[in-house]
């Protein structure tokens, strides 16, 4: 498990991950391939350092879809 904090509301969100995967994305493996079981949520915290409320806020009016 590592801590990370949310660069926008400054809050630790935990991400659950072993340090085998973390080490693995760290050197090169695709994030998703590295850690399989982490939800996308915390896989875009590690990556943009962006919890998923924040990047949910933050795209809340685009309806693109």
């Amino acid at each position: 498990m590592i801590n990370v904090r949310c660069r926008t509301c400054r809050q630790v969100r935990e991400v659950d991950c072993t340090n085998e995967e973390y080490q693995a994305w760290q050197s090169g493996m695709l994030i998703q391939t590295a850690m399989p079981n982490t939800s996308k949520e915390q896989r875009e915290l590690l990556i943009s350092g962006t919890c998923g409320e924040c990047f949910a806020a933050m795209f809340a009016g685009d309806d693109d879809e």
